[in-house]
């Protein structure tokens, strides 16, 4: 699947204005001792993620090219230590 097949089959595709923001800013995401636990805004931005059959592709898409804001279910930051692992030789799925 290329890169514009993917993005035809995204639960997210149309889904655009101040309801839905896909690039939220620094600090939506409180650490806890137990790790980071998104705000109500972005959790239910993760939770359409979830169930999107391209999520592992889309996920993909914004780890190669270092992409910002919500991609694939994960953050940023959750994407980054993902590509830290696998830089360590760990196969991060």
């Amino acid at each position: 699947m290329n890169e514009k097949d993917w993005r035809k089959e995204a639960a997210c595709r149309g889904l655009v204005g101040p309801d839905y923001d896909w690039f939220p800013a620094r600090g939506r995401y409180v650490t806890t001792r137990t790790g980071s636990q998104s705000s109500s805004s972005t959790q239910k931005l993760l939770e359409i993620c979830h169930g999107c059959p391209v999520k592992l592709a889309c996920r993909e898409f914004a780890i190669t090219n270092n992409e910002p804001g919500i991609w694939g279910a994960t953050s940023s930051r959750q994407r980054r230590a993902i590509k830290k692992q696998r830089a360590k030789g760990i196969e991060v799925l």
